[in-house]
């Protein structure tokens, strides 16, 4: 695997097999509102219908959900405090995520979504300090009791 910077630090990291390719696509979705929404939009009906019993995934799930809503205020120019590379990083993973005829591809029972959740899990680890920041944006912006990807987050008559 070769490695690349991440995005909050110095360290390098192992790059997925697949995901420089997806990140060469993302570098030319993002100047393309139109398409960016649709593969957010399709990214989010994927999410929604993805039952799998994969442990691996279940834990980035919901880090993908709110991968997807930073996108989409980034693209709607609400959100701005992210780096370009970072957005490219992150869309990269999303397009990967929707490729069905990835490195292992989707219809493997089983093993179909590993190698998404192996990308994502690489997107998150690197774009993890301004992920952070986004969600300390959004409980700003929408009050403290609400996570980025639209769940609560604690009682929310506290």
């Amino acid at each position: 695997m070769k490695k690349l910077p991440a995005n909050s630090g110095d360290e390098q990291q192992d790059v997925p097999a697949g995901y420089s390719r997806e990140e060469t696509r993302a570098r030319r979705l993002i100047n393309e509102p139109g398409r960016l929404a649709s593969k957010l939009h399709s990214a989010s009906e994927k999410l929604d219908g993805v039952t799998s019993r994969s442990s691996k995934f279940a834990t980035v799930r919901a880090e993908l959900a709110t991968l997807i809503s930073l996108v989409r205020a980034w693209a709607a120019g609400d959100y701005r405090q992210i780096s370009t590379a970072s957005i490219v990083s992150i869309v990269a993973g999303i397009i990967y995520f929707l490729n069905p005829l990835d490195v292992v591809p989707d219809f493997i029972f089983g093993f179909g979504l590993l190698d998404d959740a192996t990308v994502l899990a690489f997107v998150i680890n690197r774009v993890s300090s301004e992920l952070s920041q986004y969600r300390d944006w959004v409980r700003q912006r929408d009050g403290a009791n609400e996570d980025p990807a639209g769940e609560p987050d604690g009682d929310p008559d506290a």
